[in-house]
């Protein structure tokens, strides 16, 4: 019942967890939509925001000009820090997918601090391969593979942010999802105190990692590699 992604588990009850939901994150349809999500997100906004406006400069006597700006290795930071956050708060609310079916868990006396570990890990083993490739892919389209560094070290502190600051938003503010596989269905009511949850744990982790980039924009090349 091990899936190959988490084939490297123990054969316990933490090793049952992992395996369990690297299988419905590959399995359930508002999952999987969820996934393809910070794919997309995490490969078309840093790139967007870092290349999509060569910024405007001015020419001597001739007003304002088209020009083509310098990457900022503080930019940068901040739109890998939008990635981790936006791939982190996927499990905002990570017990809504399960529903009833959680009963299972509370019978078999899991420990909560198992559960959460467990299910970090699964989500990881699908999120963090993907964030490698995009902190590469920036790097290389900015014409700074020595940045490899500065972007996966922002993009992971942010994503472990993310990862610490959604257990607390998924134990303490977890709400029912619709019993239906549509990965854009919801349940009516409540939608602005469910959208207040989301935006504070996006809120919480951007805060716990804007250090990031704060040190990117003052340290330098100090910070490429600390990062």
């Amino acid at each position: 019942l091990f899936p190959r992604a988490a084939g490297w588990a123990r054969r316990d009850q933490f090793g049952a967890l992992v395996a369990r939901e690297a299988r419905y994150w590959w399995r359930d349809a508002r999952r999987r939509a969820n996934l393809i999500t910070i794919a997309v997100v995490g490969i078309f906004v840093p790139v967007l925001v870092n290349l999509g406006g060569a910024g405007f400069t001015t020419n001597t006597g001739q007003g304002f000009g088209q020009g083509h700006a310098e990457p900022s290795a503080g930019l940068v930071s901040l739109s890998m820090l939008f990635v981790g956050v936006v791939a982190a708060v996927t499990l905002a609310n990570q017990f809504g997918f399960d529903g009833s079916a959680y009963a299972a868990h509370i019978v078999a006396g899991v420990r909560g601090q198992q559960e959460l570990r467990a299910r970090m890990t699964a989500f990881s083993i699908y999120v963090v391969p993907m964030l490698a490739v995009v902190s590469i892919v920036i790097a290389v389209v900015l014409d700074r593979p020595g940045w490899i560094g500065l972007t996966a070290g922002g993009l992971f502190a942010s994503y472990g942010a993310g990862l610490a600051v959604n257990s607390f938003v998924s134990v303490l503010g977890a709400y029912a999802l619709p019993e239906t596989s549509n990965p854009f269905a919801l349940n009516s009511g409540a939608g602005v105190a469910k959208s207040f949850l989301t935006m504070l744990a996006m809120l919480a982790t951007a805060v716990a990692a804007v250090p990031m980039v704060v040190a990117a924009a003052l340290l330098g090349d100090v910070w490429h590699w600390l990062a």
